[in-house]
């Protein structure tokens, strides 16, 4: 093989492109592929020396898990206990998912060093680690992983009886509102799994040999994730999820979508993020539900600063009612609404960062009414401070358990 000492012009200029290609795979909102699918789940299940099963294609991954819960609760069969074990998993996993990533790992170092020669290690790092470790590894991971899967993942966990309530209808919700649904999760996300396998491909077409049990592997995972979304591999049967009907991202990447679902399934599944954080659903199907009392009564600053921008600034500066009780360019404005017992004491700042697009992001830092650093939540032997001065420095400090001394004091260590 040809030594690679560098990417060429060709090659440097088809990364970009490479890259952006395979996201918008990753987040391909086409119907599923469904005979593709169904082959590379048969040459896997063959790569581990089983027998195809039969194939059961869901919405959502949130229909999954009510479609396990309707057969783990089978009592007139014997074949729901084999058709929810997991041993084909657990198979699929130490075969075509740890050895095969190590397989791959290894066999593009032992290619790259046979291409690179001496020079591998600084033609890796300046060549091929930087370049498609940032636009494949890390930015692609970005976006599938850490914000798409992720994002499903949690909403899955945490809000899986009120997404099946709301997304599939009134009536079975109230059958489902008691009932415990577990949340079924999978190591195998499909169209979301492009991330690692485009690294891999990308490297392949530069020339790099994988063995050839290695690349056999690869391309049944780069067959599924080019064809559906999750899907859960069991002895006696496997889930396989369409594609979402929508995705939006903004242009940062993150989910995002200010005027309804940032993901949309096709069995009414919705998750709602602005600029990637997790907001309720409430804030877009029932706007009316706004108001002072519910913007002070949310915990999440994030969720409350997207809370105040829906509400709008100005709006919410002239019917909040709340007085300036102290004003510092570096800490920001300590306001307080109400009086006495009632009173509610917040922190306005501004985040020095500018966005993309020049402007500065508003904060509303809820406080302490006598700005008493708040305890770590992870320690729950952790008290409440002294009250302090009502201060923007003290209650800027509060929130991270401080006094207003001791954070000024650190910032100025710090600069």
């Amino acid at each position: 093989m040809q030594k690679i000492e560098q990417l060429t012009k060709e090659q440097a200029e088809r990364l970009p492109k490479f890259r952006d290609e395979y996201l918008q795979h990753g987040i391909n909102c086409a119907p599923a592929d469904r005979p593709r699918a169904e082959a590379a789940f048969a040459r896997a299940y063959k790569a581990i020396g089983k027998e195809m099963v039969p194939v059961i294609w869901v919405d959502s991954p949130i229909t999954a898990s009510l479609c396990f819960h309707a057969l783990s609760n089978l009592k007139f069969t014997d074949t729901a206990s084999s058709a929810l074990g997991d041993e084909s998993e657990k198979l699929l996993r130490d075969s075509l998912w740890d050895s095969l990533r190590d397989s791959l790992r290894d066999s593009l170092e032992a290619s790259l060093r046979d291409s690179l020669g001496a020079n591998l290690g600084d033609s890796l790092r300046d060549s091929l680690g930087a370049s498609l470790g940032a636009s494949l590894g890390a930015s692609l991971g970005a976006s599938l992983r850490a914000s798409l899967g992720a994002s499903l993942g949690a909403s899955l966990r945490d809000s899986l009886r009120d997404s099946l309530r709301d997304s599939l209808g009134a009536s079975l919700g109230d059958s489902l509102r008691d009932s415990k649904i577990k949340a079924q999760l999978t190591y195998w996300w499909g169209q979301q799994d492009i991330y690692w396998i485009g690294f891999y491909k990308f490297c392949a077409d530069l020339g790099v040999q994988y063995e050839a049990g290695a690349a056999d592997r690869l391309d049944i995972m780069h067959e599924i994730s080019m064809s559906c979304m999750w899907w859960y591999p069991r002895d006696g049967v496997i889930i396989a999820c369409e594609r979402p009907l929508a995705v939006n991202f903004d242009e940062r990447e993150r989910l995002h979508n200010d005027a309804g679902p940032a993901v949309e399934f096709r069995d009414g599944w919705k998750l709602y993020r602005v600029h990637g954080v997790d907001v309720p659903e409430w804030l877009f199907t029932n706007p009316e539900r706004m108001s002072i009392e519910a913007i002070h009564q949310e915990g999440n600053t994030e969720v409350q600063r997207v809370m105040i921008e829906r509400f709008g600034w100005d709006r919410y500066a002239a019917e909040c009612g709340a007085e300036i009780v102290d004003h510092d360019e570096k800490y920001g404005t300590l306001m307080r609404r109400g009086r006495g017992e009632d009173a509610i004491l917040f922190l306005k700042v501004i985040n020095r960062s500018p966005e993309p697009d020049g402007s500065f992001r508003k904060y509303i830092l809820p406080v302490d009414s006598e700005l008493r650093p708040i305890p770590d939540p992870m320690n729950a032997n952790e008290n409440f401070g002294e009250s302090q001065a009502l201060t923007a420095v003290n209650a800027v400090a509060s929130t991270f358990g401080l006094r207003g001394k001791d954070y000024a004091s650190l910032l100025g260590a710090e600069s």
